[in-house]
């Protein structure tokens, strides 16, 4: 199972997952918070299943060569 996650949504650690919004900030940081203790809870489950799970960022995709090499060795083993 292949999961592709934003950056700023899922609270990656790359310059874009940590930059925090200004505007009603305290609801965001609960929201992004959120999704991120979600995201643990959903690939522990999923693990648990019998699942082998792969989490893409979105900042992984920006290039091409890098980001089809690290699905061809995760998804061919």
């Amino acid at each position: 199972m292949v999961f592709v996650n934003g950056c700023y949504w899922h609270g990656h650690d790359c310059a874009k997952g940590r930059s925090r919004a200004k505007a009603n900030a305290a609801f965001w940081a609960k929201k992004i918070g959120d999704n991120v203790d979600r995201d643990r809870k959903n690939l522990a489950t999923l693990s648990s299943q019998g699942w082998r799970v792969l989490v893409v960022w979105e900042c992984e995709t920006k290039d091409i060569d890098k980001f089809s090499s690290k699905l061809a060795e995760e998804l061919c083993v």
